[in-house]
């Protein structure tokens, strides 16, 4: 679990030009929180699916990120903003091994 950590600190630092320092990193971004509180999840979802998905449901609703416990989420993954907007039928890019995906809108048309 340290492992990953390290990992996920280097990474934002790496990629994240705004990225001050260590002690930023840990306490500010969401993103970090959100992995960190996946990787408890996923672990617990084997044996437990019920509390995992709880706790899920807890790092969504402290971070705005929502990862079910069940993903599989390998190294290098780098979430910078947690919280996002997004008018009706807008698209939002994401990023994944270096190359941007479009994913379906947040909000589709007509959505209230």
């Amino acid at each position: 679990m340290l492992n990953a950590l390290r990992a996920d600190l280097a990474i934002i630092k790496e990629r994240d030009p705004a990225a001050r320092g260590t002690f930023e990193i840990l306490f500010c971004y969401p993103g970090l929180h959100a992995l960190t509180l996946h990787r408890i999840s996923h672990r617990l979802w084997r044996i437990a699916p019920l509390p995992a998905r709880l706790l899920s449901q807890v790092g969504r609703w402290l971070t705005g990120i929502e990862i079910h416990p069940g993903a599989r989420i390998g190294r290098g993954v780098f979430i910078d903003h947690g919280r996002a907007a997004s008018r009706p039928g807008d698209h939002q890019g994401t990023r994944s091994s270096g190359a941007w995906h479009v994913r379906d809108p947040v909000l589709l048309s007509g959505a209230a």
